[in-house]
């Protein structure tokens, strides 16, 4: 009699499913081995209410980090949707585009929860992504922008 063994828990099918139907925290685990803090468990509720989100705390303490995981995981779970993150500067938001985009074309657990591939007849930037997607649209997947924020002296 053959008996099938049950895939381990680091198989890239398992943690993809966990990725795919996870919330936030199983979802950092999964993709990025990475464990989330209690407080950023809030804050991806918060993102994921679809409500007016401000996230206001000392650096270090991974709001970026939150917030990219959202995207990542919205793009995976719908490929038409179309981001504008909007960070304080232009150079801060360059930086998540491009982290997002690592991971949509190299993180294989990523790759295997969402299927989700570079649409390679549009032109990514350092600011701006796309994927494939249903809807014919010119607007990016992603796009990253900054605030200049000027302040005039009293």
């Amino acid at each position: 009699m053959v008996v099938a063994e049950a895939p381990t828990l680091d198989s890239i099918s398992t943690l993809a499913l966990a990725a795919r139907d996870g919330d936030a925290r199983t979802y950092a685990k999964a993709v990025h081995r990475r464990e989330y803090e209690l407080y950023q468990d809030a804050w991806a509720l918060a993102l994921e209410t679809r409500s007016l989100t401000v996230i206001v705390c000392p650096p270090d303490t991974y709001k970026s980090t939150t917030v990219r995981d959202f995207v990542e995981r919205e793009i995976g779970k719908n490929p038409n949707v179309r981001i504008l993150w909007v960070m304080n500067t232009g150079e801060q938001a360059q930086k998540q585009v491009m982290a997002v985009s690592s991971t949509i074309q190299s993180n294989n657990i990523y790759r295997a929860a969402f299927n989700v591939r570079e649409d390679t007849e549009a032109q990514w930037t350092k600011n701006v992504l796309f994927v494939e997607r249903d809807i014919e649209d010119p607007d990016p997947t992603l796009m990253g922008t900054g605030l200049s924020l000027s302040r005039t002296p009293l």
